[in-house]
This record gives structure tokens, C-alpha cells and sequence, in this order.
């Protein structure tokens, strides 16, 4: 399967591809539950520390992991826990230079509740952090980017659609990760397919797919590939243990099983396989060997606790690729 020409990037010999992510700084608060209580039951919890968190500051992490050129534009409040997790995200080689720290604003937060079989609950505590103005200088870099990255989750905020226009502008590719949360809050701002058309790829898990079902009056397959012929050239499905596949102009294209590997936590695998994604898409891969990098990304990712427990380099991945499994 090639490339359309949109993703056709100047990627050559040693230079290292530039993606700009737009999102702000989250602190992570980690729990560990045996089993999760019902409503008026409490449970034992213990506690796995702070981290920093976002989903594209967690992409971000990944993309520079794998030795892309990754730049964070966001904000983050002024509180120590705040301050705390821009620097860790910065310790991780993203450029933070761009992250607007914002005076007297408590930084978001999310719980994240993680049981025996590693899956997780997450609980997202916004914060009023005004609109996020991106400067003269922000639109420059992201004309210059390989890659603009986008996880837009707050009612009445255009500026990341601005950033949008302004990448296409200079045909740059525009990937969007398209949880159910940012898809209910796109819902809020207007018509989400409408949205996602103007993306060259949209990354949906299972939960985003099954969103987009309801909306749709489809089953989750028809939906998957009716999405793909309204704009985007590749809508990407992570679905866990059941592998990935990609849907191109009405029909599923590629379609990979998920590698064994040993679950300790999938905190963060989507983020970590998105990155691995667009890395092979800078790097023109093809489609196949693609999927099966940033396959083997999350399955290695889900080895690890919290967000950046097991954040792999590209090394670390191709040996999964060529075994076939996660080293348990």
C-alpha cells in the first residue's frame, strides 16, 4: 500500500523529522487496585507517584524516544506539581519552549486508577486555562513541521483548527487522536466527521470507533470505513488485544494481530503507538511494516506503569517485530 501524496514527507538520510504537538501539560496521579469498588464501596488503592500526562505531551515523549524533532506547544499552570511535569517532559528530550506557563492556575490533573489485568479507569480533572493563543512564531514552526498533532478536547476552542489550516497551508500532514473524550467535545463545537475531515489521519481506539458507531447509526466496521472516505487518508483502529487495522478511501486496507506480550498497565500505549505511527509515516514505510511498528510499540508500552513506565526506542520495537512477541 502506498502513500498519498499528502504523506509523502522530505525525510532523508539523517535528518530527523519535526512534529509539533499541540496540548497542554496534565499531571498524572497513579493508583493500583486489586478490584475496583462499586458506587458506596471503598477499596485498598496503592499509590504509584505523580507523573507528568496528555495524551500529546505523551506522544510527544514517544515521537523524541524515537528520535523525531518533537516540539509541545500547551501551557501548564504555575503550581509546584505543574512545574514538576513540564520539566520531566522536558527531561525526555521534547522541546518545551513553546509551553506557556500560565500565573495563578492550578495545572490539570487526571487520576488513573490501574487493576491487576492492567487496564485502567481515568478520571480527567480540567482546569480553567483560558484560550490557548498560539503567536506569530507558533504558526511559523508548525508550517515548517513534518507533522502537526492534535488531540482537540476543549469546548469553544478553535485554535488548534487554526493550526490546522495554517499546516495545510504549506501541505504539511495533520494526524488527529480522536478519543471518545475529544470526540464528544468536538460534537459540543459542531459536526466531529466534518472536523476530522480536515485530517490526514485519524487515530481512533476502540472506544472512539464505537462513539463514532452511535453517532453514525453504523456497526463500529462500517463507521470505521465510512469515516475514511470523508477526508482523511488513513483512519487507524488500535484495538488491544485484538490487533490494529487501517481503513483508506472505504475499506480496510491493513490489518495486523496484536503481538503477546505481558499487560502491566496500557496507560499510554495508544500514545506510544500513534508516535510509532507517524514515525514510519515521516520515515516512508509502507503501510504494512507501519502498522506493525507502531504495533509492536504498544506492546511493548503496556510492559510498563503509568504513562512513560515502558516508552521504547525504535530499536526495542524492530526486535518485537522480527520475534513476533513482547520478551516476557
Amino acid at each position: 500500500m502506498t502513500w498519498p501524496c499528502a504523506c509523502i514527507l522530505r525525510l532523508t538520510g539523517d535528518e530527523m523529522g519535526l512534529i509539533v504537538g499541540i496540548g497542554d501539560v496534565v499531571v498524572d496521579i497513579c493508583l493500583s487496585c486489586r478490584n475496583y469498588p462499586a458506587l458506596g464501596d471503598k477499596a485498598n488503592c496503592g499509590f504509584g507517584g505523580y507523573t507528568a500526562g496528555g495524551t500529546v505531551a505523551n506522544s510527544m515523549v514517544a515521537s523524541a524516544r524515537l528520535g523525531l524533532q518533537a516540539v509541545l506547544l500547551g501551557r501548564v499552570g504555575d503550581d509546584p506539581q505543574g512545574q514538576a511535569a513540564l520539566k520531566e517532559v522536558e527531561a525526555s528530550g521534547v522541546d518545551i519552549s513553546r509551553v506557556r506557563i500560565m500565573p495563578g492556575v492550578q495545572t490539570p490533573w487526571t487520576l488513573i486508577v490501574s487493576a491487576d489485568d492492567g487496564e485502567r479507569a481515568i478520571f480527567v480533572v480540567t482546569s480553567d486555562m483560558g484560550p490557548m493563543d498560539l503567536g506569530k512564531e507558533d504558526y511559523e514552526l508548525i508550517r515548517k513541521a513534518d507533522v502537526l498533532y492534535i488531540a482537540p478536547g476543549r469546548k469553544g476552542e478553535e485554535s488548534e483548527w487554526r493550526a490546522v489550516d495554517a499546516a495545510k497551508e504549506t501541505g504539511k500532514l495533520v494526524a488527529i487522536d480522536a478519543e471518545r473524550p475529544v470526540l464528544e467535545m468536538m460534537a459540543l463545537n459542531g459536526d466531529p466527521l466534518k472536523r476530522l475531515a480536515k485530517a490526514d489521519i485519524v487515530f481512533l481506539n476502540s472506544d472512539g470507533c464505537q462513539y463514532l458507531s452511535s453517532l453514525m447509526g453504523l456497526d463500529a466496521d462500517d463507521a470505521l470505513t465510512e469515516v475514511s472516505k470523508i477526508g482523511p487518508g488513513f483512519v487507524v483502529n488500535t484495538r488491544g488485544s485484538m490487533g490494529a487495522r487501517v481503513a483508506v478511501n472505504g475499506y480496510i486496507a491493513c490489518e495486523v494481530e496484536a503481538y503477546r506480550t505481558r499487560v502491566v498497565d496500557t496507560t499510554g500505549a495508544g500514545d506510544c503507538f500513534n508516535a510509532a505511527f507517524l514515525y514510519g509515516v515521516i520515515s516512508r514505510w509502507d503501510l504494512q511494516d507501519t502498522l506493525r511498528f507502531a504495533n509492536a510499540a504498544g506492546a511493548i508500552a503496556v510492559t510498563g506503569k503509568g504513562p512513560r513506565g515502558a516508552v521504547p526506542t525504535a530499536q526495542q520495537i524492530w526486535e518485537v517485530v522480527k520475534k513476533g512477541e513482547v520478551e516476557i
